[in-house]
C-alpha cells in the first residue's frame, strides 16, 4: 500500500510541476493567476517537493549510512527529547563513534542546524526525514521568493519547481538531500532568504526584508557557518554593486528598516550557538566540533592546511579510520594527483547541479552579456571555487549559492523562449528536453527506491537487526568486533542518547577483559556479538573470552 500512495503522489507531483513549470516558461497568459498571487504561487513548487520527497519516503524510509548522518541524528534525538546533550556513557572507549563526542557528554560535533531540522520532523510526525522534507520545501518557496524581484514571475516559478522537481536532490546514490539525514536543504534555504533580501534592499529598504536576512543569516549560522559568512559578504557586494550606479536607500533608511531587523534573528542564533557550546564542552567558546578535531582529527579541513599532529586512538577501529583518513588526503593533495582531483570534483558538481538542465545551459554564454548576470556567475564560481579546497567535496557545501546559479538558469530560460523566429524551434526544443528528461527520471525513481530495499546492504542490514532486536521486548548489549576486510566507511557503533537505557546497545569489543568489565555494566542483557569481515557481518551469542 505504501508503494502504491509514494508511487501516485511521486506521479502527479512530478507530471504537475513539469507542466506548470512548462506553462510558465511558453505562456504568459497561462500562469497570470499565480504571477498575481506571490504567496500562492511560492506554496506551488513548495508542494510540488513535499510530494516528491514523500512518495519516495513511502516506498523506501531512508535509513543512515554516511557517519554524518547518524550525528546528526543523535542531535535530533537529543533535540526532540528536550536536551542538548546527553550523559556521557560510562566506559566510553567502548562507544566511540564517528563525528560523535562521548566525553564530556555524548553529543554530535556538528553545529545545531541540521539536528534542529531533523527534531523537526520528529515533534510534527514522528520521523525525523520529514524534517529534511518540510525545510527543502520551504526552500523552493523561498527561491521562488528570493527570483521574483530580479526576474519575471514566471520564470522565478519555472525555476522554483525546476529546484523542486531537481532529481539529484531526490534520488542520488550519495547525496539525495530529502532521503538522507546529511543536509543541503538548510543551506539552500538560508541562501536563498539572504540573497533574496539583498537584491529587495538595492531597491527598497523594509523591515520584512531585513528580517528574511537575519532569518537566513541565522540558519546559516546555526547549519554552515563559515559559507554563511562568504554568502553574506557576497549579498553586501551584491547590494554595493546597485548603491554605486544608482540611488538606493539612504543609509540611514537602509540601517533602521533593515540592518537592524536583519541583525536580531543572527544575535539569537549566536547566542544559541554558545549556550549549546556550554553544554555540549562545558565551554560557550569552545565548539564541539573543535573539541572533536583536537581529539581525532588526522587530517585538516582545508587540502591546503598542514596536517595536525598525530593522535593516540583507543580503538584499533578508531586508528584504522583515522589512518586512512589521512592517506586519502595526502593522496588528494599531492601536486601530481590535485589537477586530477580539481577536475573531478568540478565534473561531480556539474553532474549534480547542470546536467538535468543540460540543454538549458547551452543559453548561458546570452546570458552573459548582462551585467548582473556577469557578477552574479562571478560570485558563483568563487563561492565554488573556495569550496572545492576543502578535504573531501560534497554538493551541499555549495548549496547556498542555489539561489545564485538558479537565477542564471531563470535567465537562460527567458533567453530560449524569447529567442527570434529562426532560433525559436532549437530554444523551445532544448527546456523541452530539459523538462522531459526531468520528468523520466523522477517517474522511474519509485522503481529504483523499491529495488534498493536490500538488507544484504549494511545500512539496510543493520536497521533491520536493529528493529528485529527491539521488537524481542528484551534489552540487548551488541559488541562490535570489525575483522580485516570490512571497509573503514561501513560503521555499526551509533547509539541514540541515554545508552543506559536504549533498548539496543552497540558497543566496540575491546578485547575479552575490557568486554567483559562493560557486560557487566549492563546487566539484564541479552548480549551478542556482531562480527565484520570480508565475507559480510554474522551475529552470535557472547561468550566471555571469546
Amino acid at each position: 500500500m505504501g508503494d502504491l500512495a509514494g508511487t501516485l503522489l511521486v506521479g502527479s507531483s512530478a507530471v504537475l510541476g513539469s507542466a506548470l513549470a512548462a506553462m510558465a516558461v511558453f505562456s504568459k497568459r497561462l500562469t497570470r493567476p499565480l504571477d498575481r498571487r506571490p504567496a500562492l504561487a511560492a506554496l506551488v513548487p513548495a508542494l510540488v517537493a513535499l510530494g516528491i520527497s514523500a512518495g519516495l519516503g513511502l516506498i523506501r524510509p531512508p535509513v543512515p549510512q554516511i557517519h554524518d548522518e547518524f550525528s546528526y541524528l543523535l542531535a535530533a534525538d537529543t533535540y526532540a527529547s528536550g536536551h542538548l546533550a546527553a550523559r556521557a556513557p560510562s566506559s566510553p572507549e567502548h562507544f566511540e563513534s564517528f563525528h560523535v563526542l562521548t566525553t564530556p557528554t555524548h553529543a554530535s560535533k556538528y553545529f545545531p542546524g541540521q539536528g534542529l531540522v531533523l527534531a523537526l520532523g520528529i515533534a510534527l510526525l514522528g520521523s525525523p526525514i520529514a524534517g529534511a522534507w518540510i525545510v527543502f520545501a520551504a526552500a523552493c518557496a523561498a527561491l521562488h521568493w528570493a527570483l521574483r524581484v530580479t526576474i519575471p514571475a514566471r520564470f522565478a516559478l519555472a525555476v522554483a519547481l525546476l529546484a523542486a522537481l531537481h532529481p539529484p536532490f531526490h534520488d542520488d546514490p550519495l547525496h539525495p538531500w530529502t532521503q538522507s539525514f546529511w543536509g543541503g536543504q538548510l543551506a539552500f534555504l538560508g541562501g536563498a532568504l539572504v540573497f533574496g533580501a539583498a537584491a529587495r534592499l538595492a531597491r527598497r529598504a523594509r523591515f520584512a526584508d531585513g528580517f528574511a536576512a537575519g532569518a537566513g543569516l541565522s540558519v546559516l549560522a546555526l547549519a554552515r557557518p563559515f559559507e554563511g559568512i562568504i554568502a553574506a559578504l557576497m549579498a553586501a557586494g551584491l547590494c554595493f554593486s546597485v548603491f554605486r550606479k544608482r540611488a538606493g536607500p539612504s543609509p540611514k533608511e537602509a540601517l533602521r528598516r533593515f540592518a537592524l531587523p536583519a541583525l536580531a534573528p543572527p544575535v539569537v542564533a549566536l547566542a544559541f550557538v554558545l549556550f549549546v557550546n556550554a553544554r555540549v564542552t562545558g565551554s560557550a567558546l569552545r565548539l564541539p566540533e573543535a573539541l572533536y578535531e583536537e581529539r581525532f582529527a588526522s587530517a585538516p579541513v582545508f587540502l591546503w592546511m598542514s596536517a595536525p599532529a598525530a593522535k593516540q586512538y583507543s580503538s584499533a577501529d578508531v586508528k584504522n579510520f583515522y589512518e586512512a583518513d589521512r592517506s586519502d588526503w595526502e593522496a588528494r593533495r599531492r601536486p601530481s594527483a590535485l589537477p586530477g582531483e580539481m577536475a573531478a570534483r568540478i565534473r561531480d558538481l556539474a553532474r549534480y547541479f547542470l546536467k538535468p538542465m543540460a540543454w538549458v545551459w547551452l543559453a548561458l554564454p546570452l546570458v552573459l552579456f548582462l551585467p548582473r548576470a556577469r557578477r552574479i556567475a562571478a560570485l558563483a564560481a568563487a563561492g565554488t571555487a573556495v569550496a572545492l579546497t576543502v578535504s573531501w567535496m560534497h554538493p551541499h557545501y555549495v548549496a547556498v549559492y542555489i539561489p545564485l546559479g538558479a537565477e542564471l538558469a531563470a535567465r537562460c530560460l527567458r533567453c530560449l523562449s524569447n529567442l527570434a523566429r529562426p532560433w525559436r524551434f532549437a530554444g523551445v526544443a532544448a527546456i523541452a528536453l530539459s523538462l522531459g528528461g526531468i520528468s523520466v527520471r523522477l517517474l522511474e525513481a519509485p522503481q529504483g527506491a523499491a529495488r534498493s530495499r536490500n538488507e544484504a546492504v549494511w545500512p539496510e542490514a543493520r536497521a533491520a537487526l536493529e528493529r528485529r532486536l527491539e521488537a524481542t521486548g528484551t534489552p540487548h548489549l551488541v559488541l562490535v568486533e570489525r575483522r580485516g576486510g570490512w571497509p573503514v566507511h561501513c560503521d555499526w557503533v551509533y547509539n541514540g542518547p541515554g545508552i543506559a537505557a536504549r533498548p539496543v546497545v552497540w558497543a566496540r569489543s575491546l578485547g575479552s577483559a575490557r568486554d567483559a568489565a562493560l557486560v557487566s555494566e549492563f546487566p539484564g542483557r541479552v548480549v551478542l556479538q556482531l562480527v565484520l569481515d570480508e565475507q559480510g557481518w554474522n551475529i552470535r551469542p557472547w561468550r566471555p573470552g571469546g
